[in-house]
């Protein structure tokens, strides 16, 4: 996703960069293995990856604010990586739907820029950075920064830099979202 945005976003960036156009997301999310349920219906199995995967999206969608204006998950309700999952009149909210409700601190926020340092998360051949992370600061001054960790064994140890001006720490709150 982050290539998708950076690629598009340069060239948006050569024909409009005072960025009046802003870059549309359309169905962004994983598809996963669906299960059947009792009523022999295909339900979408829900996965912490599922979260996980959200959560890095969010944080790039947030890092590049000044482009992507509107991001749109594939499927709200009962398909792929779907918020809500239902079967008659029950309903639950999902993983995704959690790590979205953890993010929502950014909208409308002002993007601070986040420099950050961690190792390498594997598998098999591919690699990428094992934290993602992006921060806002909102219309009351707050401080809102969303890390994501990919590797379920363990928390990586990592160097956070935020290039925030008259940043003073009087409260920190935490959430903390595992399964």
């Amino acid at each position: 996703m982050e290539e998708f945005i950076e690629k598009h976003g340069a060239i948006m960036d050569k024909y409009d960069p005072q960025k009046r156009v802003g870059l549309m997301v359309d169905e962004w999310g994983t598809g996963t293995t669906a299960s059947r349920g009792e009523t022999g219906r295909v339900i979408p199995a829900e996965h912490s990856s599922d979260a996980v995967v959200a959560g890095i999206n969010l944080n790039i969608f947030n890092r590049h604010a000044d482009r992507v204006q509107m991001a749109n998950i594939a499927q709200m309700v009962n398909v792929l990586q779907a918020m809500i999952l239902t079967d008659k009149e029950k309903m639950i909210l999902t993983r995704p739907t959690t790590s979205s409700g953890c993010t929502k601190v950014h909208q409308g926020a002002t993007l601070i820029p986040v420099e950050l340092t961690a190792p390498e998360y594997k598998v098999d051949q591919a690699s990428v950075p094992a934290l993602s992370a992006s921060a806002s600061r909102d219309k009351e001054g707050r401080l809102h920064l969303s890390i994501v960790n990919l590797d379920p064994t363990a928390p990586p140890r990592s160097q956070l830099r935020l290039q925030a001006r008259r940043l003073k720490v009087s409260q920190v709150k935490c959430s903390r979202l595992h399964g």
